[in-house]
């Protein structure tokens, strides 16, 4: 009969828990790498390694970052104070340096006063009468300078004097020297006329022509009285702009 079992065959009965073999295997594999870890830790204690001691030097070392961080941190807050101080500086040393400068030129300017009013009070130049104090330039614009003439004389003549002078201004144009005078400068007068006891100033502008480099100027001085004479006096451009 179809389905009937040979006579004397016996029945197994095969029970399949697959789990338990990937259990095993796992159990297996954990025992392994614990094995193989602990033989890892065994060799570096043979080789005078110590997890523990090395937890602490990690550790040490941390802290030891973490200090030079902060460390680092404060010295370029130093650095940006000690830049915004220099800064500083520069600017205090700037402005400490143009006081000097004013102060030079201030110091200039009253050591010339002093030797004017000394030649006006000098007994001993009473002989020479009338004479060119100073002369001025500053430049005021393209070929345009401004120009102060001061004439003078010692207080131990007392009489007063008049009469006129001018300005020569000598250079090169074109190739030629030329010599120009006030009216060829544009200075709106030909002469300047004084009459003074002790001394005069004048102020004006002159403008140079086109193409024409000056060398030199000459101050001439006609006096009409109390006697009749000429006086003159020669100044280097680049004196007069110094």
């Amino acid at each position: 009969m179809a389905g009937s079992r040979p006579q004397g065959a016996r029945l197994e009965v095969v029970e399949r828990r697959p789990w338990r073999r990937r259990l095993g295997g796992a159990l297996l594999l954990l025992a392994l790498v614990g094995a193989g870890w602990g033989l890892f830790e065994y060799g570096r204690w043979r080789a005078g390694f110590d997890s523990l001691e090395a937890t602490r030097t990690r550790a040490v070392l941390a802290e030891r970052v973490l200090a030079l961080e902060r460390e680092r941190d404060r010295l370029r807050q130093q650095v940006a104070y000690l830049e915004q101080a220099r800064a500083v500086d520069r600017r205090a040393y700037r402005r400490v340096e143009a006081d000097l400068v004013a102060l030079q030129d201030e110091l200039a300017e009253l050591k010339q006063e002093v030797a004017f009013y000394r030649g006006i009070v000098a007994p001993g130049e009473a002989r020479q009468g009338v004479r060119v104090q100073r002369l001025r330039l500053r430049p005021s614009g393209s070929r345009a300078y401004g120009w102060e003439l001061v004439l003078s004389q010692p207080l131990a003549r007392r009489r007063r004097v008049s009469g006129y002078a001018t300005l020569l201004v000598h250079g090169v144009q074109a190739g030629r020297q030329r010599t120009l005078g006030l009216r060829e400068l544009r200075a709106g007068r030909s002469r300047i006329r004084f009459r003074f006891r002790y001394f005069q100033a004048a102020q004006g502008e002159l403008v140079l022509p086109e193409g024409f480099a000056p060398t030199r100027v000459v101050v001439r001085v006609d006096v009409l009285k109390p006697e009749a004479r000429r006086i003159e006096r020669v100044f280097a451009w680049e004196e007069l702009l110094g």
